[in-house]
């Protein structure tokens, strides 16, 4: 493989997304390559991949070939998105009781009939569906956690818990039974972070600062709730109270504010570069804050550690994959996203100079396209939009300048 060019044409990216998703059209082969992959692990299913999920199966494939369908029209690519929905509500229903969560359960088929749901015109009586299902959920959900005291990541995350919900529920255009819940959901959260009641790792009892699965998610999604009219004094005083605590439990090295994976190991130095854990996914969690409360000093202490991110050599950044949640894939859209909006073209740049790595890491041999070693054994083949192959022709879509629905609220980006 040769030396990879500095910045790759919005026709390379397409190029190279359209080439991964090429690997991902046929639900069959990629249910067969997944069945291979366990039996190579004597039976066990890979960890990554849950067909019926969006983070990690068919739905979020067919999140891929929907915004693939926006970007090249009459391609047939609605027709293979449909494909991939229709393989995961069939699993969901093999599955019976599903999770509420967004990776792995209703609120993410939830997210992907309304992205793909052209306005209304699709999906109506599955979104109906499933809305229904989420709605008898979240009711008890909501009972579980107010009557505890300590609450963990898995009770607030983005992943499966009250900070996913969140994000889809503030995505709905109807005013409905769930969006009151939603409303109840988004008071809760911001009543727990007033209170300092904030999520905790199981392991460690220590309060997550990643934006996957910690008080980053949770800012993230008041923030968004804030700037799409569901504002209250409430969530202000929690947006304050979130970030100053983020802001004061910062690390910082020779170039700038960092965060640590947990706020009882600061010494240990701050996480990795992505989206899950370390600055990127803290940063603009800050910024979308900053935005939400109108605060300039906020949203300027966010670019300042997005401006350190960008400087950071790559072996600071200790990512091993090209995955959207630990890589780069993931990296890159976030600096993408904040340097086209705050018109920062160092941001941009170093974001560019990452898809080109993106696009020339495109591998032939294997299965869809692209290996992530950080998905472990028995195999380095992911296709899922999480951590696989699905994620990174996704961002590099979006890279292109392509008009896509808002895939990315999925991961509380915007």
């Amino acid at each position: 493989m040769g030396v990879s060019p500095t910045v790759a044409s919005p026709a390379e990216l397409v190029d190279a997304a359209v080439r991964i998703a090429g690997r991902l059209t046929s639900t069959v082969r990629v249910a067969e390559t997944i069945r291979s992959t366990a039996a190579a692990d004597g039976g066990v299913p890979p960890w990554f991949w849950q067909a019926h999920g969006t983070a990690t199966g068919f739905g979020g494939l067919a999140m891929l070939f929907g915004c693939l369908d926006r970007a090249l029209p009459g391609k047939g690519w609605d027709r293979v998105a449909h494909e991939h929905l229709t393989a995961a509500v069939d699993s969901a229903q093999r599955v019976g009781v599903l999770p509420i969560g967004l990776s792995d359960g209703v609120t993410g088929l939830a997210f992907t009939a309304l992205l793909l749901n052209r306005d209304g015109l699709r999906y109506r009586r599955l979104r109906r569906s499933l809305d229904q299902n989420l709605a008898d959920k979240l009711v008890g959900f909501l009972e579980e956690r107010r009557s505890r005291g300590e609450l963990f990541s898995p009770d607030v995350d983005v992943i499966s818990g009250a900070a996913g919900i969140a994000s889809y529920l503030v995505s709905r255009p109807e005013t409905d039974t769930l969006s009151a819940l939603g409303a109840e959901l988004l008071g809760w959260l911001a009543n727990c972070v007033t209170e300092e009641r904030l999520p905790l790792r199981p392991a460690s009892r220590a309060v997550d600062c990643g934006l996957a699965h910690g008080l980053p998610g949770v800012v993230a999604a008041l923030a968004v709730s804030h700037m799409r009219g569901a504002a209250t004094t409430r969530s202000a005083a929690a947006l304050r109270s979130g970030t100053d605590w983020l802001w004061a439990h910062r690390v910082t090295d020779r170039w700038g504010p960092n965060w640590p994976v947990d706020d009882a190991h600061p010494s240990s130095g701050p996480a990795h570069a992505a989206w899950c854990y370390g600055a990127p996914g803290v940063a603009r969690s800050l910024l979308l804050a900053g935005r939400a409360l109108r605060d300039t000093a906020l949203q300027q202490a966010a670019l300042r550690a997005s401006t350190a991110v960008g400087q950071r050599p790559e072996k600071e950044r200790r990512l091993m994959s090209p995955g959207f949640c630990h890589g780069t894939a993931g990296l890159a859209h976030i600096l993408h996203r904040t340097g086209m909006e705050s018109g920062r073209a160092d941001l941009v740049a170093e974001a560019h100079k990452i898809f080109a790595e993106l696009v020339a890491g495109f591998d032939a041999d294997s299965h869809f396209g692209c290996r992530n070693p950080h998905v472990g054994a028995p195999t380095d083949n992911s296709p899922g939009l999480l951590d696989g192959a699905a994620g990174v022709a996704i961002v590099l879509l979006s890279a292109a300048g392509r008009p896509t629905p808002r895939w990315d609220r999925l991961f509380l980006i915007r």
